[in-house]
């Protein structure tokens, strides 16, 4: 269950952040405009939209944070493994350097 809630969170998280969820919210409040017997349901219903979308995103926007600091890390892991065969192979070479300057003297 908890696989299904976190893939939906994502979803809208990613999802509501768009133009197209933009047009749909602002049809959705002009409604009562056109068809003034909307109001109380629009009015509802965008209330519980807002209270529900609202902790929907914060979990999605957690995860996706979670997802990315798992990213960084690995890569932070990355990065310090190869400096640290850079930084032996600076020392072999300096070995190297030395044993040869030894044989030319």
């Amino acid at each position: 269950m908890d696989n299904f809630n976190n893939k939906l969170a994502i979803f809208l998280t990613k999802n509501v952040g768009t133009m197209n969820c933009a047009y749909f919210f602002t049809l959705f409040g002009l409604l009562p405009a056109a068809i003034p017997s909307t109001l109380d349901i629009v009015t509802n219903i965008s209330t519980s939209i807002q209270l529900v979308g609202l902790a929907v995103i914060m979990v999605g926007q957690n995860l996706m944070n979670t997802a990315s600091e798992k990213r960084v890390n690995e890569m932070y892991d990355n990065i310090k493994s190869d400096l640290d065969l850079q930084n032996q192979e600076i020392a072999e070479l300096k070995e190297i350097k030395i044993m040869l300057l030894q044989h030319i003297k």
